[in-house]
């Protein structure tokens, strides 16, 4: 009479606990005597005490039938060489290990799975014939050791076996059975590459076999293999002795010294010499859990292989007792067990007993000896696969298990999952409020900005703006009219661009005092009346942070006089990285007692010329502009102290100051036409009089050994086109509302209430990420996720204008994530 108890771990983690289903089959077939489920909890070390012995043993002086090969294990542990010290360091992992996967399994007070312990000890109590558990789960729990459960102790009979299986199979479909000549059974043994090891031993322990037909393969041909395996008399047995690794998911075999074999590249060969009769795969080689998976995914009914690097004369030992055992008539899984005993001798291996591991198909019955001579038919089957309820536990379709077993272990479970919950939101909710902190004592305004400039190199190119012209004194200008250009000059210019009627004209040069040239008729005088006569005409004057260090106006402006603008700017250089110019003044604010200086000019010259042009072209009364910086129907938003990414202004807020959205022009030297001024006064080419007509006109000098250049998120720009920019900025953002279509809307930020709440919103996720997805791997690409569409949302709001913050929520949300990394690494550097 033969018994299947079967132990399935549907889903979970050792950091959030497991599903468990249990059910007992007997020979008898159609449905499990016993159906139940339970919940095993959380375990945060027995990972970390497998990963110690596991990289210890790895580094224990001795040829192992991987010995070659990259494990991976010393990227993470510093060098050493294998000798007493890792051997202790070995022994007392396992020790821990074992020691803990027992009280583990013993001490669990979930309700449902002391039941499934005690129905465990109760069927292996009664059995009056042979037994065998079957582990059914993820491939990384059949690592852990097993054969430490309590219920195995002191029982009848001591030899009961344990074997796994992943968790999705399917029924082998029914077996073409060839003849064969005799009762023999017929064995196909591969002798791979035996660099380091020796294999003699194994083929001695092969060819002693009785009754065997054995077909030796040393160090053979990839094609040679498969050509052998797809023999029509058909196999019993596959037999690999050998150097093999798993690498991810995919098993690899090293067949001889130049050639490997992964199992997809062979599979269609092992599917028919499955079909043809293959019922056991013997793996005497290493690291051998990637090929377990895949020769189930095939359909083989069983197979042995070494889940670890083995050594060479453990591998050695465990093929010779299990041969002896298996052929002369011991179940399967009775011979492997006696066989790990035997390794207990290997006391320089510590833990080297569990490393031989049954995979099978948990719908099939390993073959005896017998049955594999004679092709017997086996008396024994599971039915039906095992399926997985909505519940969480494991029945037929036929049976369903009582109501009370299904209840108490999901509401445990959703109890610990709703308090894991509440954790990770309560860590995120303190990560926000110091984050929150540090934006506000401005500990993160440098990282801001600099997120500031790189969002807006991120923009869409532009082209030029053809509402404004530039004409500019290059070197060649100033050596060919003077240095400084004469007034004369300046005169001939504005004559000339008025001849064709521009809406508004800015000359972006400082001038206090008349400069006169011999060479040129006309002088001061002339350039004062022509610009008391034009009405569309801004000057400038230097406000500067000294009396001394200010200048005037032209002299001889008419009193009361409107067409003087201001022309200071500020970069970030006192408290932010690069100096860039981010921030430009539009106007002043009234201050009672005035600071001492030549300029007394309340506005700038960019609002004189916004709105000249604006009055120009639709027609606005000039006092709508003169209050709370706003053209109508656009108010353009000012800088406070906690402005955006700005936390920490202050002093530095003077004044009605706005952020200057640059136009991303291929060159942002170019953000109009330009022409020189030898171009204008020649009417030469790029110089054109539709270029002049109702547009908004900067006149200034570009010449990089007289003017001043800009840092900027876009590079070097000169100071006339730093005003140009601004005036380009303002004028897009008033004419798109007044057309409905703001396309170009000037830089909003939100207020500080709202800030706090994004912040705590990219937190919480930050905390639901680590809640929902407990494996690094899924937490980490749900995080790249995340983080994507936070860089997504702040580029679009940019790009209508509205500066969102990316630093802090960006933090709120890596920050769990590293935390809970970081508190794993370190618990498990604790065990050394």
């Amino acid at each position: 009479m033969e018994k299947v108890i079967v132990l399935k771990i549907i889903c979970g983690n050792f950091d959030s606990g497991f599903s468990v289903g249990l059910q007992v089959w007997h020979d008898c077939g159609g449905f499990p005597s016993v159906d139940k489920s339970g919940y095993l909890p959380p375990h945060l070390h027995l990972e970390g005490y497998y990963f110690n012995w596991q990289t210890r043993f790895c580094r224990l002086n001795s040829p192992n039938r991987g010995e070659e090969l990259d494990w991976g294990f010393e990227d993470d542990l510093p060098e050493q060489v294998g000798g007493d010290d890792d051997l202790e360091a070995c022994r007392k992992f396992a020790k821990l290990l074992e020691q803990n996967m027992k009280t583990w399994l013993l001490h669990t007070v979930d309700a449902g799975w002391q039941q499934i312990r005690e129905k465990v000890v109760e069927e292996l109590a009664e059995n009056k014939g042979h037994v065998r558990i079957m582990i059914q789960a993820d491939p990384q729990l059949w690592k852990m050791p097993w054969l430490e459960w309590d219920v195995f102790d002191n029982i009848k009979y001591p030899e009961v076996g344990i074997g796994f299986s992943p968790l999705e199979y399917q029924k082998p479909k029914p077996i073409a059975r060839s003849d064969k000549q005799g009762a023999v059974v017929r064995i196909l043994a591969v002798f791979g590459n035996n660099e380091n090891i020796d294999l003699e031993p194994d083929k001695q322990a092969i060819a002693q076999l009785p009754d065997v037909e054995l077909e030796p393969l040393n160090q053979p041909s990839a094609a040679e293999v498969i050509q052998k395996l797809r023999d029509k008399r058909g196999w019993d047995i596959f037999f690999f002795a050998g150097h093999s690794q798993t690498k991810g998911n995919e098993g690899i075999i090293y067949i001889n010294e130049r050639e490997s074999l992964e199992i997809g590249q062979f599979k269609e060969a092992l599917k028919e010499a499955i079909r043809q009769g293959l019922q056991l795969a013997i793996f005497n080689s290493c690291d051998g859990l990637g090929l377990a998976q895949k020769l189930a995914a095939l359909q083989l009914p069983v197979a042995i292989v070494m889940k670890e690097p083995v050594p060479d004369q453990v591998a050695q030992c465990f093929l010779k007792e299990f041969l002896k055992e298996y052929a002369a008539g011991a179940y399967l899984y009775t011979a492997v067990r006696r066989s790990q005993k035997c390794l207990e001798e290997f006391l320089d291996f510590p833990g080297c007993t569990g490393l031989p591991i049954i995979c099978q198909n948990p719908a099939e019955v390993p073959p005896t000896w017998e049955e594999l001579r004679g092709r017997k038919p086996k008396n024994f089957s599971i039915s039906e696969p095992i399926e997985v309820s909505n519940s969480g536990s494991i029945f037929s379709d036929r049976e369903q298990p009582a109501p009370d077993q299904l209840t108490r272990s999901p509401v445990r479970r959703h109890q610990i999952g709703w308090r894991k919950l509440g954790r990770s939101l309560a860590v995120s909710f303190a990560i926000a409020l110091f984050v929150l902190s540090a934006q506000w004592q401005g500990k993160l305004q440098s990282w801001e900005l600099q997120a500031f400039d790189h969002l807006m190199r991120r923009l869409p190119v532009e082209d030029i703006d053809r509402r404004l012209l530039i004409v500019g004194a290059d070197e060649t200008d100033l050596s060919l009219y003077g240095n400084p250009l004469p007034d004369a000059i300046l005169t001939e210019v504005l004559e000339k661009i008025n001849r064709y009627n521009p809406a508004a004209i800015g000359l972006n040069i400082i001038r206090d005092q008349p400069v006169e040239n011999k060479n040129y008729s006309g002088g001061h005088d002339t350039l004062i009346n022509h610009i008391n006569a034009s009405k569309n005409i801004a000057l400038v004057c230097f406000i500067g942070n000294s009396l001394d260090n200010s200048t005037a106006p032209l002299p001889g402006l008419l009193e009361g006089n409107q067409q003087v603008g201001f022309l200071d700017v500020f970069d970030d250089r006192d408290f932010a990285p690069h100096n860039r110019l981010r921030r430009y003044l539009l106007y002043r604010s009234d201050n009672p007692v005035p600071e001492p200086t030549k300029c007394h000019t309340p506005y700038s010259l960019v609002w004189h010329l916004v709105e000249r042009y604006l009055t120009a072209h639709h027609s606005i009364d000039l006092s709508l502009f003169h209050s709370d910086s706003k053209f109508n129907p656009v108010r353009i938003q000012t800088l406070a102290n906690r402005s955006g990414g700005y936390q920490n202004l202050r002093e530095y807020a003077k004044g009605n100051q706005i952020l200057i959205r640059y136009r991303h022009t291929p060159d942002p030297n170019q953000i109009a036409h330009q022409i020189t001024v030898r171009d204008l006064l020649e009417e030469r080419h790029p110089f054109k009089p539709s270029r002049i007509e109702g547009k908004v006109v900067l006149i200034g000098v570009t010449a990089p050994t007289v003017q001043r250049s800009f840092s900027t998120p876009y590079g070097k720009i000169n100071g006339l086109n730093i005003h140009a920019h601004v005036v380009s900025q303002i004028l897009s953002s008033v004419e798109g509302e007044l057309k409905g279509e703001n396309k170009r809307p000037s830089i909003w930020w939100w207020p500080q209430w709202v800030n706090a709440l994004w912040v705590l919103l990219w937190s919480s996720l930050g905390g639901m990420l680590v809640w929902l997805f407990p494996q690094p791997l899924q937490r980490w690409i749900a995080l790249s996720g995340a983080i994507l569409i936070l860089y997504g949302i702040c580029l679009w709001a940019l790009t209508q204008g509205g500066w969102i913050p990316l630093i802090p929520p960006l933090l709120t949300l890596l920050t769990p994530t590293f935390c809970l990394t970081f508190y794993t690494f370190f618990k498990l550097k604790s065990f050394d």
